[in-house]
């Protein structure tokens, strides 16, 4: 016999966030970081994955903050800092200063380029800004979750809706790609680290 009334209650044992910010007036913006960045030399990286200055960069836990990274940082920085400052602040209840620029790298994909799933260590959070990204035949970061489907086993995976502009910033520890592009159309990402070390 089945009992009449059953009292189940349901709760989230774990919570992955995902923040975005649409950063507008977004063709000023674009303008600007595209000048700062400027002709950035890529190398082709990840076994032909993708073209990046990361490479080019020392590790950000020895290099002095601001003299070795690249020459866009600081400015770009300056032009990202009111749009993040409020925002991780509310949402990540963490202060942001706008002299702890982080180190910032360039990514750009044409057809055939990839990069494959990795995550950025155990620490913080990851910025990714798209700076060239056409929705029409561009495919967008693709997430893994930190387990599988409860009764299959498979892994599960999540892609947002993402437009040129938009600014995503997500735990550091999560496993991501940027999927293959098979277009001609160039995809262009700028990407940095939030919060690397233990606060």
């Amino acid at each position: 016999m089945m009992p009449d009334n059953i009292n189940v209650q349901q709760d989230a044992m774990f919570y992955v966030p995902l923040y975005k910010i649409a950063l507008t007036p977004w063709r000023e913006i674009k303008s600007e970081i595209l000048r700062h960045i400027g002709d950035v030399d890529l190398n082709l990286g990840y076994d032909g994955g993708f073209y990046s200055d990361y490479h080019d960069v020392p590790d950000s836990n020895v290099a002095l903050r601001g003299t070795q990274f690249p020459d866009y940082c600081i400015p770009v920085w300056n032009i990202l800092f009111p749009f993040l400052y409020p925002t991780v602040k509310e949402c990540l209840e963490r202060e942001l200063s706008l002299e702890d620029v982080p180190n910032m790298w360039v990514q750009k994909y044409w057809k055939g380029n990839i990069h494959t799933i990795h995550n950025h260590g155990s620490i913080g959070y990851v910025c990714v800004l798209y700076l060239k990204y056409n929705p029409e035949v561009h495919k967008p970061i693709k997430f893994y979750a930190p387990f599988q489907h409860f009764f299959t086993g498979s892994m599960l995976s999540h892609s947002p809706e993402v437009a040129e502009g938009d600014l995503y910033f997500f735990p550091a520890v999560i496993p991501h790609t940027s999927q293959y592009n098979d277009t001609d159309e160039e995809r262009m990402v700028l990407s940095f680290n939030m919060f690397e070390k233990k606060l």
